[in-house]
Parts: C-alpha cells; sequence; structure tokens
C-alpha cells in the first residue's frame, strides 16, 4: 500500500513536456528507479527501464498516434541483449483497404524497428476476426500457408488436428493425427475435399509425422458415386473387398422374377437337351460361364433371377419325372393284377 500510494502522489506531480525521475520504496525495503516520460503535442508517452535504452531508443512501450500506422496504438520494444536481437510488438487501430480495426502485431527483428506483420486483426466494418489474415472473410478467419488451424493436446504427443489446404484456392482438408506411443510417431486420417473428386475419407500409411502418403478409404464423387476402398466409383456404391451384413435387400420390378416359367405355353428345355448343352459349354443354359464370371463379375439381382428360373425348371422336371413315375406304377401295378389272374 505504501508502494501504491506514493507512486500515486509523484506521478500527479510530473508535468507535461518534462522527464521526471521517481524513487520508490516497496513494501519490502528495495530501492527503484524508474523513467516516466510525458509530452504533449500528439508526442508519444513513453514508459521505459532508465538502464535499458539502445542507441538513445528507450526499450518498453510507447502510446500514442503514428503516421506509419494512420491512428493511434501503443508499441512494444524488448531488447534481448544482444545488438542485432529485438522482440516488437504494436496494438492499435491500422486500416486495410479503408478498414480501421483493431490490429495485432509482432516481430522478431534484428535491427530496432516497430513491428510490422499482423497477426490479428478485428475489422471495424464487420467485426469480423482475422488470424493470419487482414481481410477476414467470417466472424472467425484463420489462415497460415496451407495450414489454416493446428489444435493440439496439451499432453504434447498426444492427439492433434490439423485443418488445412492444398495453397491458394486448392482442395482444403481436415487431418487427425493419434500419437502411436513412440517420438514422432503417429496414426493419421484425414477428411479431403477433392474438388471435382469429390469428398474423401483417407488413411496415412506412415507413422512418421510429416511424412504420411493418403490413400482413399471412402469416396463421394459429385455424381453420388460412393466407392469403399476405390478411388473412382462408376456406380452407386462400389466396394474393394468383402461386403459382411446380416441382410441385403433388393428391390425387383415384378416382370423380373421368373414366375413364366409355371405359364402352361412355356417351352420348357429337355433334359436330353439339357445335356447336349452342358456337355458342348461346360455350364448350365442362361448361366454366364466362369471366365464370363471373371470378366465382367457377377450382378446379384440378375443372377438370384436367373438360379431361381433354374430352380423352378428343375422343380418341373421333377414334377414330369414324379408323373411318370406314378404312371409306370399304375401300369405296373396293372401287371401284377394280370399275373395274379393267371396263377389263378
Amino acid at each position: 500500500m505504501k508502494k501504491i500510494t506514493l507512486l500515486a502522489v509523484l506521478v500527479c506531480s510530473v508535468s507535461i513536456g518534462h522527464t521526471q525521475n521517481l524513487q520508490t520504496i516497496t513494501d519490502n525495503g528495495n530501492l527503484t528507479t524508474n523513467e516516466i516520460s510525458i509530452k504533449g503535442d500528439d508526442k508519444p508517452v513513453s514508459v521505459s527501464l532508465t538502464n535499458h535504452h539502445y542507441s538513445g531508443n528507450p526499450i518498453g512501450a510507447q502510446l500514442g498516434a503514428w503516421s506509419g500506422f494512420g491512428t493511434a496504438g501503443i508499441k512494444f520494444h524488448r531488447w534481448r541483449g544482444s545488438s542485432t536481437y529485438f522482440h516488437v510488438a504494436y496494438v492499435g487501430q491500422v486500416s486495410y483497404n479503408g478498414d480501421y480495426g483493431l490490429d495485432f502485431r509482432t516481430n522478431s527483428v534484428s535491427t530496432l524497428t516497430d513491428a510490422t506483420t499482423s497477426r490479428m486483426f478485428i475489422s471495424s466494418n464487420t467485426g469480423n476476426i482475422g488470424i493470419g489474415v487482414t481481410a477476414p472473410q467470417e466472424k472467425l478467419h484463420i489462415k497460415n500457408g496451407n495450414t489454416l488451424i493446428e489444435m493440439d493436446s496439451r499432453y504434447g504427443n498426444d492427439p492433434k488436428i490439423l485443418f488445412q489446404n492444398e495453397g491458394t484456392g486448392a482442395n482444403p482438408y481436415q487431418t487427425f493425427y493419434r500419437w502411436t506411443g513412440i517420438a514422432n510417431n503417429y496414426y493419421a486420417t484425414r477428411f479431403y475435399e477433392g474438388g471435382n473428386q469429390g469428398f474423401k475419407i483417407q488413411n496415412g500409411n506412415s507413422t512418421t509425422y510429416g511424412n504420411h502418403t493418403f490413400t482413399d478409404a471412402f469416396v463421394l464423387l459429385k455424381n453420388g458415386n460412393v466407392g469403399i476402398g476405390i478411388s473412382s466409383p462408376t456406380q452407386k456404391l462400389q466396394v474393394a473387398g468383402t461386403i459382411y451384413s446380416t441382410e441385403v435387400k433388393v428391390e425387383l420390378a415384378a416382370s423380373q422374377g421368373p414366375d413364366y416359367v409355371f405359364e402352361p405355353d412355356y417351352e420348357l428345355r429337355t433334359l436330353h437337351e439339357t445335356k447336349e448343352y452342358i456337355t458342348e459349354n461346360k455350364h448350365l443354359p442362361e448361366i454366364p460361364s466362369a471366365k464370363e464370371m471373371e470378366i465382367n463379375g457377377v450382378e446379384l439381382s440378375d443372377m438370384n433371377m436367373r438360379l431361381l428360373k433354374k430352380i423352378e425348371e428343375l422343380t418341373l422336371y421333377q414334377i414330369e419325372l414324379m408323373e411318370k413315375l406314378e404312371q409306370q406304377n399304375i401300369e405296373l401295378q396293372d401287371v401284377k393284377k394280370e399275373l395274379q389272374k393267371l396263377k389263378k
């Protein structure tokens, strides 16, 4: 409390346009010397330490209006003990294309100069905030080269998320990294907007951070085709691999079902004709050969209907054979009756 009271009294005694050295005694008895420089006529107000000047320039903070910046703000200069090592910053109003917003600048410089690199800008016109960009288009617009946002865990090597793109006007993507437990090694997955290639989910085939080559695990093209394990699907759903499911439902038109096999006018191939076809072609009639299936694949609905047709034809063959057997049995019974009569 002694320090605060003494400072308040001494500051009030400083006159505009003069420099006043102040000595204060802190609560623990230490003696400190500070320099406060207050100037009028639109000159800056500087606060610095007397023993930290560099080439006559005070190292500290200056509040004022700056023609180089276009309006008022605060400059910060910090000397790192070397004639070629300074940290500088600026917070204040700056105009970008006529938009006078609040700008935050920082630089590490080898010659004592003011900060020139904008790190964050808040637009006066829109209220949009830009980090790494001075014309923010959204409420929060972040840009840092190809990496737009990097979100790291506080646990060092633990997971991180990157929002990136491949350059100006190029494809944006979001990458997830999970630490493998080995230094600088991560599992990686990314969501990728590929322009005309559509949307992709990709897996990294390496674990070394920054060394990942990504392959397509899931692709959704602009035409609506979906590929799993394939980059350029030509069908609505194309899968390079095995599909496991508890049920698959295929919609069919009534005309696709082979019920016509049971119509009276259906011409059923005789078993003898079927035998000749199999002997010559080595596969059933109307069923593609193994070579054809290898080249063209198998359409599930079409093949199921072809197989159902064969089952129905097989049923007709069985019915035909049953009728023949029944007729033969009747004839056999008649023969037995005649034999019994002859024995009497």
